[in-house]
C-alpha cells in the first residue's frame, strides 16, 4: 500500500539581504551595509551637490561626481559686451569670460556669412577679451560675441552697439578721401547734413545743391572746371577710385565699384568757400 503523504514542512525564511528584521530597506541596525560606498568628503571650495565642468550640479544631493562630468559641453556665453569707438574707422569690442576651456571667440554683427548687402562682419580670435573691428565713419554697429571650445560655440551674447564719429567734408577742396573701400557689389549708404558757403554761387547750399542747375547747361563756358558737369551745381558728389562721379545729395545707397570712396563738392572754384558737410557712411545700407 502506498504511503500517505504528510503535510509539507515549512521553515521561516531568513531576512533578505539589505533588510533588517523590521522590514526596513537599505538599513542595518548593526552598521553600514558591506556594499555601501563611503561618501566622498567635500572640499571647502566645492559647492554642495558636486561639480559639472566647474558648475554645481543642482539637487544631486550626494558627493560623488555625476557621469555628465565626463562629457564635454559647449562654452558658456561671455558677458558683458561693450563697444568703444577708437576713431572714425575702428570699434573696440570687449567682453569678460572666466572659463578655462575656451579656445577662442567669434564676433559678428548678426548678418551671417555674407548678408546685409555685403555688410556682414565675422571675426575669429584666440582666447582674448577684446577685438578691434574696422568700420566706417558715422556708422551705427551692433556686435554679438560667442565663446568657442572643443565641443562647440556658446549662444551669441549681445548685442553691444556703438556709433563711430562722423566725417567732415570741407568745401575748400574738390575731393576728400574717406578711407572707405567696399567689396565691389556691396551696398554703400551715405548720408549728409549741413550747409556750406560757395563763393562761385555767392550763397550757402545743403548737400543737394541746386537741383535746377547743371554746369553743362548753366555754366557751359566753365563746365570743364566742375568735377561733374552733368550733376546738380553746388552739390555733394562721390566716386569710387577713378570712376565716374555720382550724386549723393542728402542720402544715397549705391552699389560699390572698385576703388576707394571719395566725396567732393561740385563747384568750379574752391577759393573763398567756407563750412563743412557732415557725412555718415555704412557698408550694407544707410548709416
Amino acid at each position: 500500500m502506498a504511503a500517505r503523504a504528510g503535510p509539507a514542512k515549512t521553515s521561516q525564511a531568513a531576512p533578505a539581504a539589505g533588510r533588517d528584521r523590521d522590514g526596513g530597506r537599505g538599513r542595518n541596525r548593526s552598521g553600514p551595509h558591506p556594499d555601501a560606498r563611503p561618501a566622498r568628503k567635500r572640499s571647502a571650495s566645492e559647492p554642495a551637490g558636486g561639480l559639472l565642468d566647474g558648475q554645481a550640479i543642482a539637487g544631486s544631493g550626494h558627493g560623488r561626481l555625476a557621469p555628465a562630468l565626463h562629457r564635454r559641453h559647449a562654452a558658456r556665453s561671455p558677458c558683458p559686451r561693450r563697444g568703444r569707438a577708437l576713431n572714425q574707422r575702428t570699434i573696440r569690442v570687449s567682453w569678460t569670460d572666466t572659463a578655462t576651456d575656451v579656445t577662442g571667440f567669434a564676433i559678428s554683427n548678426g548678418c551671417g556669412t555674407d548678408g546685409c548687402n555685403g555688410g556682414a562682419v565675422n571675426i575669429r580670435t584666440g582666447p582674448v577679451t577684446t577685438a578691434d573691428i574696422t568700420t566706417t565713419p558715422g556708422a551705427y554697429q551692433c556686435f554679438y560675441v560667442q565663446a568657442i571650445n572643443s565641443a562647440g560655440a556658446s549662444k551669441p551674447a549681445g548685442p553691444g552697439c556703438i556709433s563711430t564719429p562722423e566725417m567732415n567734408i570741407p568745401s575748400s577742396q574738390e575731393w576728400t578721401d574717406t578711407g572707405v573701400t567696399a567689396r565691389p557689389g556691396a551696398a554703400v549708404g551715405i548720408s549728409a547734413t549741413g550747409d556750406v558757403y560757395l563763393a562761385a554761387a555767392r550763397s550757402s547750399h545743403p548737400p543737394v545743391g541746386d537741383s535746377s542747375c547743371t554746369p553743362a547747361a548753366d555754366y557751359a563756358g566753365r563746365r570743364s572746371l566742375f568735377p561733374a558737369p552733368q550733376l546738380p551745381c553746388w552739390s555733394l558728389i562721390a566716386r569710387f577710385g577713378n570712376g565716374p562721379p555720382f550724386e549723393v545729395g542728402n542720402s544715397i545707397v549705391i552699389t560699390a565699384a572698385t576703388g576707394r570712396l571719395y566725396l567732393g563738392v561740385n563747384t568750379d572754384s574752391f577759393s573763398g568757400n567756407a563750412g563743412i558737410w557732415t557725412v555718415k557712411i555704412k557698408i550694407g545700407g544707410l548709416p
